[in-house]
């Protein structure tokens, strides 16, 4: 059976959402190679605990993410859907599983590529948003200097304290100065 393998194609650019999502790929990739290769019962078990808890852990933070930059109420209702069907297909697996039920390799890829989609279908609209959030809080800048600060993967640049020192300033001083002051 082939792997589910992560690609570049589904970066986002946000570090916690790509982390969370390789991780994803990761956990469903060992249930499906586990069902396909008839791993016991109690093995499989663990494997679909992962991804249920993944999953769920996930989609919290993505939600959150995209409140947090105002992602649009009707837009991140319909999100939330896609989320609820992606679990629910995780969640039979767990009740299957509950039930002494043998979780197929079927059973869990259709869990795996639903979840594969999700992410380069609805994670890809949310992900075009979050990215002009972030260029727009960048305007300031390009206007002021002429540049774009880097954005740090996915993440706006964080502005430095009034009375942070200059590196210069920073590498003169010793560690042992600064604990005296």
């Amino acid at each position: 059976m082939p792997s589910l393998a992560w690609g570049d194609r589904y970066v986002s650019g946000n570090p916690t959402i790509d982390r969370q999502h390789r991780l994803l790929f990761d956990a469903f990739d060992a249930l499906t190679q586990a069902c396909a290769a008839g791993t016991n019962p109690a093995a499989i078990g663990h494997f679909v605990d992962i991804c249920r808890d993944h999953i769920l852990t996930h989609f919290n933070d993505e939600e959150a993410e995209m409140e947090r930059i105002g992602y649009p109420a009707a837009k991140l209702e319909h999100h939330r859907l896609a989320h609820e069907q992606v679990a629910e297909a995780v969640l039979a697996l767990v009740v299957a599983q509950n039930n002494g039920e043998i979780v197929t390799s079927v059973q869990a890829l259709k869990a795996a590529d639903l979840m594969v989609e999700h992410i380069k279908h609805e994670d890809a609209a949310f992900i075009a948003v979050a990215r002009a959030a972030w260029e727009k809080t960048q305007a300031p800048v390009k206007a002021a200097t002429g540049k774009i600060v880097e954005k740090p993967a996915g993440k706006p640049a964080a502005k430095p304290a009034k009375d942070a020192k200059k590196p210069a300033q920073v590498a003169k001083t010793s560690p042992a100065k600064s604990r005296k002051r």
